[in-house]
């Protein structure tokens, strides 16, 4: 024990920063996993009680349209029918079984059977209370955050199930009991002729939602869904065609109850809806279950991966300590034989090359998982900080890599427009922080000559390379980095001097300075590899070096040179784009869906509007009253408030700014009424700029 721990004592800081990196990461990451996994868990829960909890709602929904048509027609006939008589008794009875299952209160259920008052009253306090409902199952729907789904698939499926059919099951089952009391003369036609409107409606977005499935689907037919869904299409409209024939029928048979046939007519069209509803939510459950299944095997694989890479960590470790161990043996009989200290340092520069690749792999890997994470996630500041811990570890073992083998300094080069002084900039602002910790100012003197064409990473790494180098370890409390060039008509020659006014190096050390693993005269940790890599990049580059000179004032000079070919400016001259119309206006944007109104600021906001997102005409309103904006853009059908109240209502308290809607509807006359509410323009979803823009200069013209 005692002589393990002797070994460990022995380990280069490098190793043990190594060593230390890597056993961070691995708990990190399997911390990480785990998280995601909870998180997911939790989430599939929280879709399976709502997916429960919406099958009570539609059975209920149901349940209630029956019973209103049929005990409304069974109330309006002057002698009903003992089969009406009994349909009606046994749809209470369903609709009482219905509303016990979800725990409904027994007061609410005695009023909802309660046949006090006129036959329309009974029927709008009925209809009521199935808006109740429709409004409880959305709620459920946002709360469970079903419509937060990133995946498309589950994102339509569970829309549909959610929201489009519960609507359709209810508006349809309005459109059947109304026809009773329509064609009574009890209520106008008018009131039949909205019900009808109002299923037209939610077929169009119903039918939207389900396209949008099928093009997720990516398949080369047509869905069971969408089939479906345009049979039940085509039986509605012509449910509709059935009510206008009988209404102008000139001869009946006395014998038959007409009102109870459409009502039987339209409820099969219900059972249908009904029919469609359960395979939706088969498709939808069964989504779930494959995002689950797949979540737990990757969660599997994540784990097995950290496992398989701490074993191998653990096996390292051990061949790093036996490593030591044989070195220093070596070291012992090195010391009386000077061709087995050269074999002995051949050996150790190749085990640690061979450390350097080994360690590479897992690192590699561990950073590209935690770069999906951080692209998933971009606002979680662990996963940030754990991906830049594990960039630097890569960085590291890169240096490693490079001291072992110089050929790998022209490893994946790629020529880019830059700016040298932008640069220096950049590295310098970088290394702020560290430069505080040791007390030390940085100052940058001198300029560019324009935008270059060159190796913009390894000018890079040098620049902070070598700045770092003099932060940590001159002991100085300044170190200026001095750029100056030389320009001709194709190519800049220029020269760094990264200056510091610390102890200097001492004579007897210059000639190693730039050796691998040669640390100098130093406290401070660090691999030995920052001036051996750096110059190794400088020698990289055109007409490109990198030497230490003594400063006169006491301390050290590091001067980089190379040259640059100078940067075309035609292309980017002719390339000037034209701003688009919207830039620096600041727009409201309301929109119901999570997924487009995310979209849609993004869009915005990249050609430079400022964008204020709400979900609702309410929360517009909120908003419009506190700030000013320049322009609205609006969704129309919304819950809480739409878009023909917010635009009403904005113009009734005298906004005269541009109102653009946006609608979904491919049928109907939304985009009309929306202009008569005082809408300037309506555009058709998705929202596109190259419409948006046309828009705003027609307005302007006007």
């Amino acid at each position: 024990m005692v002589h393990m721990l002797d070994s460990i004592k022995r380990i280069p800081h490098w190793l043990k920063v190594v060593i230390l990196a890597m056993q961070g990461l691995f708990f990190f990451a399997v911390g990480i996993t785990l998280q995601e996994f909870y998180s997911d868990h939790q989430r599939h829960l929280a879709y399976e009680r709502a997916t429960q909890q919406q099958k009570l709602y539609r059975n209920s929904i149901t349940r209630l349209g029956e019973f209103r048509g049929l005990c409304t027609l069974a109330r309006i006939e002057p002698i009903p029918s003992s089969e009406l008589i009994q349909l009606c008794e046994s749809a209470s009875i369903n609709l009482v079984e219905a509303l016990e299952a979800m725990d409904y209160p027994a007061a609410e259920i005695d009023q909802i059977l309660s046949v006090d008052g006129q036959y329309y009253e009974i029927f709008l306090r009925k209809s009521a209370y199935s808006e109740q409902l429709l409004t409880e199952l959305f709620q459920i729907y946002r709360d469970s955050g079903v419509q937060l789904e990133e995946n498309i698939l589950s994102y339509t499926a569970g829309r549909t199930i959610f929201v489009h059919l519960p609507d359709l099951i209810e508006k349809m089952g309005v459109v059947r009991g109304i026809t009773g009391l329509s064609n009574s003369g009890l209520v106008s036609r008018n009131n039949l002729y909205i019900a009808e409107g109002r299923v037209t409606e939610i077929l169009s977005n119903t039918r939207n939602t389900l396209e949008a499935f099928e093009q997720a689907n990516a398949s080369s037919s047509p869905s069971e869904l969408l089939l479906d869904f345009e049979i039940i299409e085509q039986h509605i409209v012509e449910h509709f065609e059935r009510l206008y024939r009988y209404r102008f029928m000139e001869l009946r048979d006395p014998t038959k109850d007409y009102d109870l046939d459409l009502f039987l007519k339209a409820t099969e069209v219900l059972d249908e809806i009904e029919q469609l509803y359960d395979v939706t939510e088969e498709t939808y459950i069964s989504l779930l279950a494959s995002e689950h299944d797949r979540t737990d095997q990757l969660t599997g694989l994540s784990i097995l991966f950290a496992l398989v890479t701490q074993f191998l960590l653990i096996l390292m470790f051990r061949f790093m300590l036996r490593a030591i161990h044989q070195i220093e043996e070596t070291s012992e009989q090195a010391m009386q034989a000077s061709s087995s200290l050269a074999k002995t340092l051949k050996q150790q520069d190749k085990m640690f090359a061979i450390i350097g690749h080994e360690l590479r792999t897992p690192a590699a890997a561990l950073n590209m998982q935690l770069n999906e994470l951080q692209l998933q996630d971009g606002q979680n500041r662990r996963v940030e900080e754990a991906h830049a811990t594990s960039q630097h570890l890569l960085d590291v073992l890169d240096d490693m890599r490079v001291g072992t083998d110089k050929s790998l300094i022209t490893e994946s080069r790629v020529e880019t427009q830059l700016s040298v002084y932008r640069i220096i900039k950049e590295a310098s602002h970088t290394l702020y922080y560290t430069a505080n910790q040791y007390g030390v100012d940085i100052q940058v003197r001198g300029n560019s000559d324009g935008n270059h064409i060159g190796f913009k990473k390894q000018i890079r790494q040098i620049i902070i390379n070598m700045t770092k180098n003099a932060i940590v370890h001159s002991q100085g409390t300044q170190v200026t980095l001095d750029l100056s060039h030389k320009a001709s008509e194709e190519e800049t020659e220029y020269r760094l001097q990264i200056i510091d006014n610390g102890k200097g190096i001492p004579d007897k050390d210059v000639d190693r300075l730039f050796e691998a693993f040669e640390r100098g005269d130093t406290k401070a940790s660090g691999t030995g590899l920052g001036l051996h890599i750096s110059r190794e990049l400088a020698r990289s580059l055109s007409n490109g070096d990198l030497v230490f000179s003594p400063n006169p004032e006491g301390g050290a000079i590091f001067t980089l040179s190379f040259t640059l070919k100078q940067a075309k400016h035609e292309e980017a001259a002719a390339a000037a784009a034209k701003e688009h119309a919207i830039k620096g206006q600041k727009i409201l944007l309301v929109e119901d869906t999570a997924t487009l109104r995310m979209l849609g600021k993004t869009i915005l906001t990249r050609e430079g509007a400022e964008v204020v997102d709400v979900e609702n005409g309410q929360l517009a309103l909120d908003a419009y009253s506190k700030q000013s904006f320049d322009l609205i853009i609006t969704d129309i059908m919304m819950p809480i408030m739409d878009g023909y109240e917010l635009t009403e209502t904005l113009r009734s308290w005298g906004a005269t700014l541009p109102i653009i809607g946006v609608t979904g509807a491919t049928v109907g006359n939304e985009a009309d009424n929306l202009l008569a509410k005082g809408a300037d323009r309506v555009l058709p979803k998705p929202l596109n700029l190259d419409q948006l823009e046309t828009a705003l200069e027609e307005i302007e013209a006007n």
